[in-house]
């Protein structure tokens, strides 16, 4: 497993060759993703992306808990271009069955002065066999043991309490206002923003296991168990998931 760390400005990232994951995200000293490691047994942070398909696929139950993806060994390669670096992890063979026989994906990772922008591609180069995709990505951002609020809009729609342990379980959210996401926590207020394919249509899931040490605020294409088949029922042959990190420290 190879590691690639990149500086831009204040901000710092390491992406691993397996998944292709952005495994560490900084600001300074100020943690933005909630650094991946081992926590009860289990393996959390960073921000993983759920490939072909994120949690189960309903018509599918033999096909394993967020696809595989975020398991794969792959191929990094990095650009640099006026400070800022591109990680990208190209045509990526999705073939695990007959269903997924002609779906690639590509990865990229672009660390900037102004932040972080990941986007992931899904594309079916022939029609024979439709793949059925609903992929997104798994980030999991530091709650420090003190107050955290997730805001859509105007509106805090989750409140983690310092102090607070234990779990949050999964809640599903509608589509935030304008693709935007804020997390505000000690270390100050971490902005996603959702575009390419991301719509009204999207899912966005919150929970943790230990709220005392990070929040999961996952953002996925399409509803939760339910998938799209590219290429069929006039649906594009490819799908296209963006999302910037932008970080405005206390």
């Amino acid at each position: 497993m190879l590691s690639i760390r990149k500086q831009a400005g204040d901000y710092r990232m390491a992406v691993s060759s397996k998944g292709g994951t952005v495994s560490e995200f900084h600001w300074g000293d100020k943690e933005i993703f909630y650094p991946q490691q081992i926590v009860s047994g289990k393996l959390r942070g960073g921000n993983p992306v759920c490939c072909p398909y994120f949690g189960k696929l309903d018509e599918f139950p033999d096909l394993p808990f967020h696809g595989w993806f975020r398991e794969e060994e792959l191929n990094l390669e990095v650009q640099e271009n006026n400070g800022a670096y591109n990680i990208t992890c190209p045509l990526v063979l999705l073939k695990r069955d007959d269903c997924f026989k002609y779906a690639y994906a590509t990865l990229n990772h672009i660390l900037s002065v102004s932040g972080l922008f990941t986007s992931l591609s899904i594309s079916e180069y022939f029609s024979l066999s439709p793949s059925p995709v609903n992929p997104g990505f798994h980030p999991y951002f530091p709650t420090l043991g003190e107050e955290c609020q997730i805001v859509f809009g105007c509106e805090t729609i989750v409140q983690i309490k310092k102090g607070e342990q234990g779990e949050f379980p999964a809640r599903l959210f509608p589509y935030p206002p304008h693709g935007i996401i804020h997390i505000h926590n000690t270390n100050g207020i971490i902005t996603m923003r959702l575009s390419g394919d991301f719509s009204p249509d999207s899912s966005v899931i919150i929970w943790s296991d230990r709220v005392e040490e990070y929040i999961c605020v996952e953002p996925v294409f399409g509803k939760i168990g339910e998938y799209a088949e590219l290429g069929k029922n006039g649906l594009s042959k490819k799908i296209e998931l963006c999302v910037a990190f932008v970080f405005a420290p206390r």
